[in-house]
């Protein structure tokens, strides 16, 4: 990670980047994908304050990339990779980040208002303030976390910048464990279900924001401002500590009293989930088996759709036939489960691990769905950007546009396989069988 000092800013200047031909951003990212590799006559990425207005980079690998000050509004990212990338003082308004991945980011400074983050992965991201001064890349730091010793007052008490900016941002789902986000903006950001455990929110405007059946557990929410939030189902401090005056009396969900009993009834969440289906919503309660053990459970024609089941343990479980679609699976463990039959269109499986999986005749195919508020309806495509299938069986599965980027498929059987439309750059194949249909 950078350190964004005046000298090393002032090295790294080029004005040449202010407009890119096609060809040349092409260039670029060929050889930053050789850097990546550690292959010869490659170069990080370095895009600082280029204008990449609307800008199509879906999928695309941006991990370490140098991005700072650049302009992205309106960019389609979907599904990118951006873990650890700099990107100090970007502007990313009304961009497409969805399921993008941007663990460990440098996000300070950066304006995301109205930005589309539905289950981005935003782990130990670091969106405190900073700015750019000027049209160079120099940089002051304005919202470091107070060193060990000192005093762990709030930004604005110390009369720190704000935060990054997500004013209005759509980030469902969103994974922010242990997010750095001290004085940043959610106003009437849509923050359902999202994961902010462990995040560092001191002093952020959350004010309007929907927060419903967010998990703020543990979370640090001194001085955040949660006026108007919606905090129907919100689970908030898992010991108490730091809870904000306002939300702080919600009623404690299903999901929180079965852990309080110290056990996982599965048959309990299943039912709950199933009523939550049935009702939109209106009644019972969404699945929230993150980072669950699961190991060989019996879940064949399970209703799971739209289920959170991020980071859990699925090894060597039967799921065939269940149904799992727009389920978020991102970075979860399904080596040797049994998944033929399965429905996982629109599903999230990003980081996935699928070794040796049976995906027989799954269905793995985008949803079509209508934005909030607009005629448009726009595609879910499954994700499976930088998953792990090596030696799965994939024959007959229907992958119509998965995103498959920098996924491993080394040794997969995609005999008989639908690949209308997929995406495979940059995907690993060697000795895989392939005779698509």
């Amino acid at each position: 990670m950078s350190s964004h000092s005046t000298s090393e800013r002032r090295r790294n200047t080029d004005s040449g980047v202010a407009a890119l031909s096609s060809a040349e951003l092409e260039r670029r990212l060929s050889s930053h994908r050789r850097w990546l590799c550690q292959q010869p006559g490659g170069a990080r990425l370095d895009l600082s304050l280029a204008k990449l207005h609307g800008l199509d980079l879906g999928g695309a690998n941006l991990r370490l990339a140098k991005l700072t000050g650049a302009d992205l509004s309106f960019a389609a990212l979907a599904g990118a990779l951006l873990c650890e990338a700099d990107l100090f003082g970007v502007r990313l308004d009304d961009a497409d980040l969805n399921t993008a991945v941007l663990t460990a980011s440098d996000l300070r400074g950066g304006s995301l208002r109205r930005a589309r983050l539905s289950r981005a992965d935003l782990r130990n991201a670091d969106c405190r303030g900073g700015r750019l001064l000027g049209a160079t890349q120099q940089v002051t730091q304005y919202a470091s976390s107070p060193d060990a010793g000192q005093e762990q007052a709030s930004p604005r008490r110390r009369g720190l910048d704000k935060g990054a900016d997500f004013t209005g941002a759509q980030m469902q789902g969103a994974d922010c464990r242990e997010a750095r986000l001290a004085g940043a903006n959610f106003s009437d950001a849509d923050l359902e279900g999202a994961d902010l455990r462990k995040a560092d929110l001191r002093a952020a405007l959350l004010t309007n924001a929907n927060l419903s059946h967010a998990d703020l557990r543990d979370a640090d929410l001194c001085d955040a401002d949660l006026t108007g939030a919606n905090t129907t189902g919100t689970k908030i401090g898992k010991t108490g500590r730091h809870a904000p005056a306002e939300g702080a009396g919600a009623p404690a969900t299903p999901a929180a009293l079965i852990e309080a009993a110290g056990s996982l009834d599965i048959r309990h969440v299943l039912r709950l989930h199933a009523r939550w289906i049935k009702t939109c919503g209106r009644e019972g309660m969404r699945a929230d088996l993150a980072d669950a053990d699961l190991r060989n459970l019996d879940l064949g024609r399970a209703e799971l759709s739209a289920a959170i089941l991020r980071g859990a343990d699925l090894s060597g479980a039967n799921l065939e036939h269940a149904n799992l679609q727009l389920a978020d699976l991102c970075a979860s463990a399904l080596d040797k489960a049994k998944l033929s039959g399965a429905c996982l269109d629109g599903a999230n499986m990003t980081r996935s691990f699928l070794i040796q999986a049976d995906l027989s005749g799954a269905s793995l195919r985008p949803v079509e769905m209508r934005e909030p508020g607009a005629n448009a309806r726009m595609s879910w495509p499954v994700n499976l950007v930088g998953a792990v299938l090596r030696s799965a069986n994939l024959s007959g599965a229907d992958l119509t546009g998965a995103n498959l980027s920098s996924a491993d498929l080394s040794g997969a059987n995609l005999t008989g396989a639908i690949l209308l439309g997929t995406k495979l750059d940059y995907a690993s194949l060697d000795e895989a069988e392939l005779n698509p249909s």
